[in-house]
């Protein structure tokens, strides 16, 4: 887009192809906005999958009264639809439908077609591409009020905001100057709608390659606190209140899966009634460790195959090597990073515990 665009003030806009322009408004903008909600979308649904059944294991923990979303946990047992293809697929889908009205115009309009040069954008095309960018806007905004009630320092947050913030700048100066400058060609020069297009892109690359590498890159801080009891994920399973403070925390980064796995599993290995054991078995299985299972554990394929060849054995070793692999990721991923977020210090607060720094350690 910038290339095009830069070409269009370099040469002149009466010597520009009027179908460049045409592609930059109705394939080019929509190819470039539309993935951000789409992606916010997925991680808003993840998300809330891992409290529903987080919530529900708490429920059934403390056998009470408490509430979960039985709605979310139904929505996780279609896991084929909440796949990465799937949601590039709704992607896709959304921008089948500027690509085929930009089709149409280019059909229906002459001046839009090869062999055109010139202001060929028509007054009615800055009016469609403002309706779509404040329709793609609203949806994205959507997705941040609901990304900062999940998790207020995200990385996809920022980017979304800052990202927002830049097209609401940009785009209404680019309707702006390109419909002044169909009625008053003398008053505003044809270089400006291309130099705010410009504008936006620049500003929008930089967001997009920089900023969320460095907010999402995790880095070990100079001064780190340590609790001798928590230096694996072992000790924390251990102790009712740091589990319920890392699910929480896991939950909020879309990882709780791993953590209620190890949750249930140790249930399973403290069962000793052979059939309680099978069908303990099998429904891990199922929510763990099949494909497209609904709370899906990050573990190798040769892992699930020698869960599933002994899934039928009534021991209580069957999912020992996923449970090695569940337990290195985090010990090695998202416990270091809970030792250090504000979960952390709340339970430090609450209850008192005793924090040296990693060094003495």
């Amino acid at each position: 887009m910038t290339s095009a665009e830069s070409w269009k003030v370099v040469i002149g806009p009466t010597q520009f192809p009027n179908i460049i322009d045409h592609l930059f408004l109705w394939i080019f903008i929509p190819l470039h906005f539309i993935p951000y909600p789409v992606r916010a979308l997925q991680f808003i649904i993840k998300y809330h999958i891992g409290k529903a059944y987080a919530d529900k294991e708490e429920v059934e923990d403390n056998q009470t009264d408490g509430t979960y979303s039985k709605h979310w946990i139904n929505v996780s047992k279609h896991k084929f639809f909440l796949t990465d293809y799937a949601f590039l697929f709704y992607s896709l889908l959304l921008l089948m439908g500027p690509f085929i009205l930009g089709m149409y115009r280019l059909i229906k309009y002459q001046e839009n077609q090869p062999g055109h040069y010139g202001n060929g954008i028509q007054k009615s095309t800055y009016i469609f591409s403002a309706i779509l960018v404040a329709f793609i806007s609203i949806f994205l905004w959507v997705c941040v009020y609901f990304l900062r009630n999940v998790h207020d320092e995200i990385a996809i947050n920022t980017e979304l905001k800052l990202i927002g913030i830049a097209w609401i700048i940009a785009v209404p100066f680019y309707v702006a100057f390109g419909i002044a400058n169909i009625e008053k060609p003398d008053v505003i020069p044809p270089e400006s709608p291309p130099i705010c297009c410009i504008i936006l892109c620049m500003v929008s690359f930089m967001i997009s390659f920089s900023l969320p590498v460095s907010l999402a890159t995790w880095k070990n801080p100079d001064f780190k606190l340590t609790i001798p009891e928590f230096r694996s994920v072992d000790n924390v399973l251990e102790d009712p209140n740091a589990y319920k403070m890392l699910r929480k925390f896991m939950q909020s980064n879309t990882c709780v899966e791993g953590l209620l796995f190890l949750r249930d599993t140790m249930k399973y290995k403290s069962e000793t009634d052979p059939d309680k054991l099978h069908d303990m078995a099998h429904r891990i299985y199922e929510k763990y460790i099949f494909e497209e299972a609904p709370m899906e554990i990050n573990i190798g394929a040769l892992i699930r195959t020698e869960c599933l060849k002994h899934i039928n054995e009534i021991s209580p070793n069957v999912f020992d090597r996923a449970i090695q692999e569940i337990k290195k990721l985090i010990n090695q991923d998202q416990l270091p990073r809970f030792m250090q977020s504000s979960e952390m210090m709340q339970y430090i607060k609450n209850y008192k515990v005793s924090v040296i720094p990693e060094s003495m350690v």
